[in-house]
């Protein structure tokens, strides 16, 4: 649906109206988030695990109030498997069952107030792991909106760990004509060198993070105030933004490839299924279709998420270990119908049967992508 210059206007205007909302919060925010600090040893409680500490240390927020996930279990062994020793840190309380699940698969598991969603659980996580005096070369931090890992073969860790010393992520946003201020590296899976995460400007920077339950400020003050904390100190360069990467990548398959990797696309708009539905249907491997499909995979890729638009490449060409859980954009329903096809098809392999059953029974809707045949679940 386009949109003309009076809903710009009043996006923008939206947009300004919040900004000046959220300055005038700032003192109270700061407030609550001292007045919880003098109250956080009482409110955070922390249980030793079976797993001994390790070098690398994993801090891993869920909020699963309706029970432990099995799929929790599995990426805790996942972290464990590449050496990281697992800090669970719930921002929801949890059954004596499940704790007891947890302290089984984890070094440390801390149970804490759903205050400030994530960034607030990492905030904690990375105070209890200071407490314990535990200097760690490595710093993981990761929530439970995604399933991971899709695979045995899972190199994604270790590649996040050559990449910098300083932070990484298998996601970073930059979008041309944005300011590079709103630049940033998706916050449910990102890695810290030790150095990094103990550097003062880090420490600052969680020292004065404001607790907060408005998601708006979250993405503001943490997902985005993270990254550019790092980058504004020069602890790490911003890397090539992940949509460029994935398309550069697609450009060097052959059209059969690229028709493979386009039967299995997701979209945020009926318009963007349509095209991509009526690409595949054309599909005669010729050089004139495959620089339609790049044209067409390049305006989707400048607008929305690469691994939501593209799952099968995300796993293929990219390497991502993940599947993304949200349902706030449609290109995510339409993602997981995908990744099953996929699954199906046997293009891409099947992940652990905790996570299947957990992807199986997710909402998922067809409508939002290539696949021609989208009148019942794969």
């Amino acid at each position: 649906m386009q949109r003309g210059p009076l809903s710009k206007v009043r996006r923008e205007f939206g947009r300004a109206a919040l900004r000046l909302w959220d300055a005038g919060l700032k003192p109270v925010r700061r407030l609550r988030t001292r007045l919880y600090d003098r109250r956080r040893a009482a409110l955070v409680t922390v249980h030793d695990g079976h797993l001994p500490k390790a070098d690398k240390v994993a801090v891993y927020v869920i909020f699963q109030p309706s029970g432990v996930q099995a799929s929790t279990l599995v990426t805790c062994d996942w972290l464990a498997r590449n050496g990281y020793a697992p800090l669970v840190v719930s921002n929801a309380a949890v059954s004596p069952a499940d704790l007891q699940a947890l302290i089984a698969r984890s070094w440390l598991t801390v149970v804490r107030p759903n205050l400030g969603y994530d960034f607030g659980a990492y905030r904690d996580g990375l105070w209890v792991l200071s407490s314990r005096e535990q200097a760690a070369s490595r710093i993981l931090l990761l929530n439970d909106s995604i399933w991971a890992p899709l695979t045995d073969d899972d190199r994604m860790l270790a590649r996040l760990e050559r990449q910098s010393s300083g932070l990484s992520g298998p996601v970073f946003v930059a979008r041309p004509g944005r300011s590079r201020r709103n630049a940033h590296f998706q916050s449910y899976l990102v890695s810290l060198g030790g150095a990094v995460a103990r550097h003062p400007a880090l420490a600052g920077f969680w020292r004065h993070y404001p607790l907060c339950d408005a998601r708006r400020v979250v993405l503001s003050e943490g997902e985005k105030g993270l990254t550019q904390a790092v980058l504004g100190a020069g602890l790490a360069q911003a890397p090539v933004p992940t949509a460029e990467v994935m398309f550069d990548r697609m450009q060097e398959q052959d059209a059969a490839t690229l028709g493979m990797l386009l039967r299995y696309a997701a979209y945020d708009t009926a318009a963007d299924a349509a095209e991509g539905r009526a690409l595949v249907a054309r599909d005669d491997g010729s050089e004139a279709w495959r620089q339609a499909a790049l044209d067409h995979a390049r305006r989707i890729l400048g607008r929305a998420q690469p691994m939501g638009a593209f799952p099968v490449a995300g796993v293929l060409l990219m390497g991502f270990a993940f599947l993304k859980k949200g349902n706030n954009l449609p290109v995510y329903p339409g993602m997981r119908w995908q990744y099953l096809r996929a699954v199906r098809d046997g293009i891409l392999p099947k992940p652990a049967p905790e996570i299947l059953a957990e992807i199986e029974a997710s909402r998922m809707d067809g409508r939002w992508t290539s696949d021609p045949d989208c009148s019942a679940p794969p």
